[in-house]
């Protein structure tokens, strides 16, 4: 025959145990419910702060774009009135030295005429 235990645990005590063991486990669950609620919490705050630090950047970014498109386009506009400036100088350089080789001929012109 197999033995029996010597002092067999009366029914009140294991069902009390067992209560328990349930509440602990309820407690336990509605433990992780709260904890999965705060977890979806701050990752709707998180994604919340980060769309707004998004669209934040987006127009900080924008706004230097534009400014850095503006001073371009004032570079550039100097640039262009440099160019013209320095055509205009060549054209007039250009002009004297013309009109300088022109009284240089006439003058060298006269000369021989003159030593003839």
């Amino acid at each position: 025959m197999a033995e029996q235990p010597s002092q067999p645990v009366p029914p009140t005590e294991s069902t009390l145990a067992l209560s328990f063991l349930r509440e602990d486990i309820q407690d336990v669950r509605q433990d992780v419910r709260q904890t999965n609620e705060r977890i979806d919490v701050l990752r709707t705050e998180m994604s919340g702060r980060i769309d707004v630090l998004r669209t934040e950047m987006n127009g900080r970014i924008d706004a230097l774009r534009t400014e850095m498109n503006e001073r371009i386009d004032q570079t550039n506009e100097r640039i262009d009135e440099l160019g013209k400036q320095l055509d205009s100088r060549y054209a007039r350089l250009m002009a004297t030295l013309i009109t300088c080789t022109g009284i240089l001929v006439a003058s060298l012109g006269t000369a021989v005429a003159v030593l003839k």
